[in-house]
Parts: C-alpha cells; sequence; structure tokens
C-alpha cells in the first residue's frame, strides 16, 4: 500500500511545531529544518527512514567512535552511523507495513530528542553510568519489569512462525527476557528478546558468547570503530553496538505497541539477513591486531 499520503501528513504536523518543512527537489523526500538541524525524511518501497546530520564536533580518534557505538546500544530506535565524508548522522528506520501515524512520531520524536542530548553526553570523553541512564529511553522511562508481558505460550506461537528459518527459543534468563537462536547459513547465533512497559528489543552478541575481543589497540580501534558505524549507515532497522565490555551487539528495538507477529517476523529476518552477512567481516576486523599489515592498509584507505 502507498504510504505517501500518510508520511506527507505527518511531515506537516512536525512542520507545525516550528520546522520548517520542503519537497526534496528529486522528489524522493522530504526535509525539515528548524536552527540549525536538518531532518531528511525518505521512503523507498519497504521502509520510512530518518536521517539527521549531527552537527557540531565529530569525533577525531578511535575512543570518540566508540563512544558512539556505545550510545548505540544505549538509545531506542535510533542509531549513530557515519555518511559520506565521515558526516556523523542520526538515523531511524521503520517498516512501511502497517505504518500508522503513531509509528511516524515515535521515530520523529526518537531522532530529535537524541540529536538534543548528543552534544552534552559526548562532551564526555567515557560514558559513565549516570549518562548511560539518563541517555534512555526519549518518550517514556523504561520500568522495572514486575509483571510478564508475553507468556511462554504466546511468545512461542510467534517463533513457530519462523521456525522453518532457523529460529526457536532456548532458555528464559528471567522475567521478560528470553533467549533464543538463530541457526544462520554458516553458524548459530544466540539472540537476546527482551521487555519493559515501553519498549521490545533484541540483542545477538557477533563475537560468541564470550567476548574475545578483549582490549584492541588504538590502531585497529581506528579502523574497526568506523567500520561498525558505517555499516550502521547500511542497514535498515538494525543497528551495531558495542557493550560495556567491548562485546559487539547487532540490536533491533521497537516500541511495544507494534511488537505483532506480522513485526516479529520482519524483525527477525531483518536480524538474520545483517548477521549471515556481516558476522564473518566483523570477526576478521575485531582481530585486526593478529595482522598489523592489514591494519596499515586499511588506515591508509581510510585516510
Amino acid at each position: 500500500m502507498d504510504k505517501t499520503g500518510l508520511i506527507e501528513g505527518v511531515v506537516r504536523e512536525w512542520a507545525r511545531r516550528g520546522w520548517t518543512a520542503a519537497a526534496l527537489p528529486d522528489g524522493t523526500g522530504w526535509q525539515l529544518a528548524q536552527d540549525a538541524r536538518v531532518l531528511y525524511i525518505n521512503a523507498n518501497r519497504h521502509w520510512l527512514y530518518l536521517t539527521l546530520p549531527v552537527v557540531g564536533e565529530s569525533p577525531s580518534d578511535a575512543g570518540g567512535y566508540g563512544a558512539l557505538l556505545r550510545l548505540c546500544h544505549r538509545c531506542f530506535m535510533t542509531k549513530y552511523s557515519l555518511g559520506d565524508g565521515s558526516q556523523v548522522l542520526l538515523q531511524v528506520e521503520i517498516p512501511l507495513d502497517h505504518l500508522s501515524r503513531h509509528d511516524c512520531h515515535k521515530a520523529f520524536e526518537a531522532t530529535t530528542v537524541y540529536a538534543e542530548r548528543h552534544g552534552s553526553v559526548m562532551a564526555r570523553r567515557r560514558i559513565s553510568a549516570t549518562v548511560e541512564r539518563a541517555w534512555g529511553d526519549p518518550i517514556v522511562e523504561s520500568a522495572e519489569r514486575e509483571t510478564e508481558i508475553f507468556s511462554l505460550e504466546a511468545l512461542g506461537r510467534f517463533f513457530s512462525t519462523v521456525e522453518h528459518q532457523g529460529w526457536g527459543v532456548r532458555d528464559r534468563p528471567g522475567l521478560n527476557r528470553w533467549k533464543a537462536v538463530y541457526k544462520g547459513h554458516e553458524r548459530s547465533f544466540d539472540v537476546y528478546l527482551s521487555f519493559d512497559r515501553s519498549w521490545a528489543y533484541f540483542q545477538a552478541p557477533l563475537l560468541g558468547d564470550t567476548c574475545t575481543l578483549g582490549s584492541p589497540s588504538n590502531a585497529c580501534q581506528a579502523v574497526f570503530y568506523p567500520y561498525l558505524l558505517k555499516l550502521n549507515e547500511q542497514m535498515y532497522w538494525a543497528k551495531i553496538g558495542l557493550d560495556e565490555d567491548g562485546q559487539v551487539l547487532l540490536l533491533l528495538e521497537m516500541p511495544l505497541e507494534m511488537f505483532d507477529l506480522p513485526r516479529f517476523r520482519r524483525a527477525v529476518q531483518t536480524l538474520a539477513t545483517y548477521a549471515d552477512a556481516y558476522a564473518y567481516d566483523i570477526q576478521i576486523m575485531a582481530n585486526l591486531d593478529q595482522d598489523r599489515r592489514l591494519v596499515t592498509l586499511l588506515s591508509k584507505q581510510d585516510a
């Protein structure tokens, strides 16, 4: 179904919030401008995507890029990426299937709120626990997991529809936390699905159950972290982030009200596609310290 009319109507609603709206000259979407910020809204056959170039100082070294990847692990629905010329971007994508006005507003609010928070957070070189907590949900702060949101029976019905694609539920580590497995083309991936009162979120470690990365050298980080951020620019809906141990995670979040069977199926298909496509390359890049000549070569290519 063509969603152009719906998206255009939502863009006009956003313009009434103090933004200046204009159609892009090539007819591929719209842009909203407010002060120094410009938000681009586009759609293709399958996805609505919002892109906001981050205004201000960009990372100048591996530590700055690593901070962006750790923030990807902490923010909801939104991700950092690197575009042309190493421009830092904030991006959100959501499927066009069953797209609603509410979905569009969630995407807009997530993008703009995290853009406002960016400057103050990046001013701190190391992301502290206090900053991590403050960086959370842009719309509703997550509550403690006190009640069961999905029963095993209900969630089992969801996974039964994708068993033929290699998915299954393995374990229940805690209330509203589930461990699934995806049997990919070349290896299996553990995938953790968690819920709170506002969000459903998937996390898939790409380096295995335990992080074998350790502490990569600055030279390795300087190549590896921008590479991961550039992957984020290419992905739809999913993203790459780093946890506090340096584990590389494939992530996907959606508001809880979006978590129905069609969106669940689209989410696991999205995760499977990117896990199969990128996990092997990411493992190679994560261990560049074992081949210093390759680090030097890649560093020259990025220079």
